[in-house]
């Protein structure tokens, strides 16, 4: 499991514990004639016996990274709201999970459950891909210094607390990102003046984008820190910095 390498190696850089949390989701199916033995009670300790076991398995071998792992199964419906009440329950700093369903057409779209899990958690969210360990990684940071989309404001400050505490805790790099838009024109049709309007607002809005990722740079002290400045829509622009960021 991804989440599983991902979490045991970010708990033990960062001195943090891990819980390794199984929802049973399936139903549970009693019949009429069914003794105590198969009694919703006796089937639901039964499921949680064997899940807790599974469970024991793995933590026994991060037990073995020096990073202590405690073990959680329960009955709960959906899936994801179960995720996101344990966490909320237990008061997690981090929630790591799989990435699921296979390789998509568009790559950044993301499964149902996966979508419930980062608009549902009150914690950031980890949804990891590759089991490959990390070695000196690139802790690409996404920021959005203008505003555009109106999100909160302190939303660039808790991003790069987050990628600068990864990036030390992993002995990385870190890297930010600041996509704009730069303004449309109707190219068609211009004259020569309007050409040279259009290029001179471009400019403009490329240097007023880069005072902003400057000034926030400058504000969290991050020194020469690689700075990218893609003239794209985020979505799209974030991916081909991750891509070339490495």
């Amino acid at each position: 499991s991804a989440a599983v390498v991902k979490g045991t190696q970010l708990a033990r850089a960062l001195g943090a514990e891990v819980e390794l949390f199984h929802a049973l989701s399936d139903p549970l199916i009693v019949r009429e004639d069914d003794g105590p033995a198969r009694g919703p009670r006796a089937l639901e300790a039964a499921g949680i016996a064997e899940a807790r076991a599974r469970l024991e398995r793995v933590a026994a071998r991060i037990r073995r990274h020096d990073v202590v792992a405690h073990v959680h199964a329960a009955w709960d419906f959906p899936a994801h709201e179960a995720i996101v009440r344990r966490a909320l329950g237990m008061r997690a700093d981090l929630l790591v999970a799989d990435a699921h369903g296979g390789p998509h057409r568009a790559p950044w779209l993301l499964t149902y459950a996966d979508w419930e899990l980062l608009r549902l958690a009150g914690c950031p969210v980890l949804l990891t891909k590759s089991a490959r360990p990390w070695r000196r990684p690139a802790v690409l940071a996404a920021v959005d210094p203008s505003h555009a989309h109106a999100k909160p404001a302190r939303l660039d400050t808790q991003i790069l607390e987050v990628a600068n505490l990864l990036r030390e805790a992993l002995r990385g790099r870190l890297e930010l990102v600041h996509s704009f838009e730069p303004p449309l024109f109707a190219g068609l049709g211009m004259d020569a003046a309007g050409v040279r309007e259009s290029a001179a607002l471009a400019s403009g809005a490329e240097r007023e984008a880069r005072r902003r990722l400057d000034a926030l740079a400058a504000t969290h002290r991050l020194g020469n820190v690689r700075r990218h400045l893609p003239q794209a829509a985020p979505a799209a622009a974030i991916a081909a910095v991750a891509r070339q960021a490495g």
